[in-house]
């Protein structure tokens, strides 16, 4: 028996509409609430978005916000997410309905079908009167057909010569690379001409957001502006960037003023087997004559440029890599300084302990009786096994005193001058070696680099101006 298909056409609104706007950017402001939030709705409504999990059996929880001052709660359940294809979620609060919005490329355009659903015939009616939902659906059509050309300039390039490209691989992950684009510390370390310091005036890293930076070079000080466009985490980001004045207004290149006004990128980004590959393109956007010329004679330029930038992202992802590896292992670099004493370390430590507060770290107390006994360490005294080997006390800003008995039972004398070392703690024995030998030269090696039996390497010297430095590394061979 064939089942006849329910006509369902007096109870339901429909509205198509080709989008000038590819289908990435028109699914991502459909599924991100950081852009619904600033189209839905008929207009003069504003919206705050509570919950927004885009996934079947996801809540979508949000108030709209009419224009005279009433709010609308809104709750629907999605019931199918296909990726670039279809949306459809259930509104289960009044008025109930089923909506299937269908997605369909059609090259750098998209092709919406919306389609609304309702209970009943009496109920479509009292919808349609009550609220005017056909209407206020093609007024939501209309602000997202605005809000997508508001997000995605003209992007005009010269078809003789093709886009602006560069290709740079990176020996970091791809969440690495991502997060070195999204935060402003970040940011200000890595990003811009070499030589030149960044200082960030704004990042609001997410489509419709911008990134406001000040460019300080020896001889000038510039402005820059991105407006983003499309993030897709961690593969995406596209924005347009701009030379601007400190208000953020667009401005004129300070070197030409017949370079586009406004350039949109594109970097895409690709892991396989822990190297992550960055691709580059941009092209101007709504450029005259002219300006696609002045942009295709300075590609050299760029090539240049970006690629002084991105040895600086280089040397940045490779510092993040060295500290999350020392961070992991609990390797980390520190300058203390260290003591001598003729005996009376504990008395001295505890004055400083009832000056600074606080305890004493590093394992606490450690005494010269704590030494293993073997023929490299002959026997000691009572008296002497009961003097300090090693105290720590952590004093301002961080920053570690640190000292040792030296009486003359055991061969030193205590001076003004060997009394006080700067003790150096580098996280690897390169890194060990490379100070040693450049503090040591033209001066004295107290104690060469050695292996100790409290599991350090270390070693000590009198640089060239007679300050006294120790070194102690805790990283293994």
């Amino acid at each position: 028996m064939i089942q006849q298909e329910e006509n369902t056409a007096d109870r339901e609104l429909r509205i198509s509409r080709l989008l000038s706007a590819p289908i990435e950017l028109v699914w991502d402001v459909w599924t991100q609430p950081a852009h619904i939030a600033q189209w839905w709705g008929p207009n003069g409504f504003t919206n705050t978005i509570q919950d927004m999990e885009v996934q079947a059996g996801g809540i979508w929880n949000l108030t709209m916000h009419g224009p005279d001052g009433t709010d609308y709660n809104n709750k629907s359940i999605f019931s199918e997410v296909i990726h670039h294809q279809k949306l459809v979620y259930k509104h289960v609060s009044v008025p109930p309905f089923i909506a299937t919005i269908q997605f369909e490329a059609q090259g750098q355009n998209t092709l919406l079908n919306w389609h609304m659903l309702f209970e009943s015939r009496d109920q479509f009616i009292q919808v349609v009167k009550t609220f005017k939902a056909d209407e206020g659906l093609k007024q939501n059509v209309e602000k997202l057909t605005a809000y997508l050309a508001r997000q995605l300039p003209n992007v005009r390039t010269n078809i003789r010569s093709g886009r602006f490209q560069l290709v740079r691989t990176f020996n970091a992950p791809i969440s690495m690379v991502f997060e070195a684009f999204e935060n402003a510390a970040a940011m200000a370390d890595w990003w811009g001409p070499a030589g030149m310091a960044i200082t960030v005036k704004k990042l609001d890293f997410r489509p419709g957001g911008s990134f406001h930076y000040k460019m300080e070079g020896p001889v000038n000080t510039m402005w820059g502006l991105f407006k983003y466009v499309t993030i897709q985490k961690p593969n995406k980001i596209e924005f347009v960037n701009s030379f601007s004045d400190e208000s953020g207004n667009v401005c004129k290149a300070p070197f030409d003023i017949d370079f586009p006004e406004e350039i949109f990128n594109q970097i895409s980004l690709e892991e396989h087997q822990g190297v992550t590959t960055l691709t580059l393109t941009g092209g101007p956007c709504q450029a005259t004559d002219a300006q696609l010329a002045t942009y295709d004679a300075m590609h050299e330029s760029m090539q240049q440029g970006f690629g002084g930038t991105f040895n600086q992202l280089e040397t940045y992802l490779a510092s993040q890599i060295k500290l999350r590896y020392q961070l992991k292992n609990n390797i980390m670099s520190r300058v203390s300084t260290y003591l001598n004493f003729p005996g009376n370390t504990e008395e001295a430590f505890l004055f400083y302990r009832s000056v600074f507060g606080g305890e004493f770290s590093g394992g606490g107390i450690q005494r010269f009786g704590d030494i293993p006994v073997d023929t490299e360490h002959p026997s000691l005294s009572d008296e002497d096994k009961k003097l300090i080997l090693h105290i720590e006390l952590p004093i301002l800003g961080g920053h570690i005193l640190m000292a040792t008995d030296a009486p003359a039972s055991m061969g030193f004398t205590v001076t003004t001058g060997n009394n006080m070392h700067i003790n150096l703690e580098p996280a690897t024995r390169e890194e060990t070696k490379k100070l040693f030998e450049a503090l040591s030269a033209e001066g004295n090696i107290s104690m060469p680099l050695q292996e100790m039996f409290w599991g350090g390497y270390f070693g000590s010297c009198i640089d060239k101006y007679g300050i006294n430095w120790m070194f102690n590394c805790a990283e293994k061979v």
